[in-house]
């Protein structure tokens, strides 16, 4: 459909289009419908959107690698992510402009950043000090309508909510990377269960109301697109393009939420409102910005000839990968000449490691997954590359197992 380098840029900005119309749709329906009824059918909508797409991608087979314990810590985050985070935003959308919403929402990358330093025992950095400052300075600048040292917040029940909602988010975000779990199979289950949460609220906001046609229209959006095709276009992008770049990328997303609010609600854009906008998305960057400026990145290993893949493998349809890799594993490669291939045990696949190369690859893997493998470890025309997954130490010790009988076979 694109040029492979221009693919993960095409898929990005289809997800920031599809991103940054979702305030402008859950701002149409906030005015007219109940938390309860807002979200009884945008999860609907989520629960058959993401089930189409498993479908659609083949990743109904990935449900057989679930554990009764990987499903309550789905669920776990989908209350947090699916369920607090929805009702949150949504009450602090009734009580703000899209505008002003969108941007307090953004703070949440400066929160992830700051949470995963414990969680995820990430690297303290000044850079994450000084992001968390500018992002909290956005946070004045807007919430107190300017520079202005009197400080006043007309609705700060909404902004709290909007601020809340942030939490949640980065939450949501920290606990599905720290367990690693399937992004599209995860959020089908988290939004069937989120609908589950919600139908008692909305029977009790009184008889069921079927929506308006412009009522409709945005709640399918929401639900289809918002939780299902962008995510689906920006996982996609993070799959084939560079993670960092990626990342930096998807900021304009906020900043398009503003166009659109002006343009399709006849919002007012105060000045300060961009501005506090560049603070919050200024302190993420710089967050971001020690970071690899490449999707893959030499491990802290012994061998400088393995490299962690595992960003590039984050949407995988492989079930064997992708059990391998659940709660936490990595996905580790390395190049090896061809000549040494054919006398290696490969493929080969347990519940904690899965050994496969280029030429004997398990099921499920896609061309795209390896012409990613083959340029991020410069294997060349006679090279082939050798992935091991699970726990980063048993990948890397597979790895090197494999390198040490290759050099026995070379030196025969």
């Amino acid at each position: 459909m694109f040029p492979q380098r221009v693919r993960p840029y095409a898929y990005l900005a289809l997800a920031v289009l599809g991103y940054s119309l979702e305030p402008i749709a859950l701002k149409v329906v906030v005015q007219t419908m109940s938390i309860g009824q807002i979200n009884f059918w945008l999860c609907l909508f989520a629960t058959l959107g993401m089930g189409a797409i498993v479908l659609l991608e083949r990743r109904a087979s990935i449900f057989r690698t679930y554990s009764k314990l990987d499903i309550f810590r789905i669920l776990a985050i989908g209350a947090v992510g699916m369920f607090m985070f929805n009702v949150l935003i949504t009450y602090g959308f009734g009580g703000l402009p899209a505008s002003e919403a969108t941007s307090l929402k953004y703070i949440w990358p400066v929160i992830l950043a700051l949470i995963a330093v414990p969680v995820m025992r990430e690297h303290f950095s000044m850079n994450k000090v000084l992001g968390a400052l500018l992002g909290f300075l956005g946070i004045l600048v807007l919430a107190n309508g300017g520079l202005s040292l009197a400080f006043s917040v007309e609705r700060p029940d909404a902004v709290a909510a909007v601020l809340a909602a942030a939490v949640c988010w980065a939450v949501f975000n920290i606990m599905q990377k720290k367990q690693n779990y399937e992004a599209f199979t995860s959020v089908f289950l988290m939004s069937a269960f989120a609908l589950a949460m919600f139908t008692p609220f909305m029977l009790m906001a009184g008889p069921v109301r079927i929506p308006t046609l412009t009522e409709f229209i945005a709640l399918a959006y929401l639900g289809i697109v918002a939780f299902g095709v962008a995510l689906a276009f920006y996982f996609k992008a993070l799959q084939t393009g560079d993670t960092a770049k990626i990342a930096a990328l998807s900021y304009a997303t906020p900043f398009l939420t503003l166009v659109w609010a002006a343009v399709l609600l006849g919002e007012t854009i105060y000045w300060y409102y961009p501005l506090a906008l560049c603070f919050v998305v200024a302190g993420a960057l710089l967050q971001l910005a020690r970071r690899t400026s490449s999707m893959v990145r030499q491990t802290q290993l012994p061998d400088s000839r393995f490299y962690d893949l595992t960003a590039a493998f984050s949407g995988t349809r492989s079930p064997a990968v992708y059990a391998a890799m659940k709660g936490g594993g990595s996905v580790i490669a390395m190049r090896m000449p061809d000549s040494s291939l054919p006398r290696l045990p490969m493929p080969y696949a347990s519940d904690r490691l899965v050994v496969f190369s280029e030429s004997q690859p398990v099921g499920g893997v896609s061309p795209d997954e390896m012409d990613v493998a083959r340029e991020a470890v410069g294997a060349g025309s006679e090279e082939t590359v050798v992935f091991a997954v699970g726990e980063t130490n048993v990948a890397a010790r597979a790895l090197g197992m494999l390198n040490a009988r290759s050099l026995v076979f070379r030196q025969k």
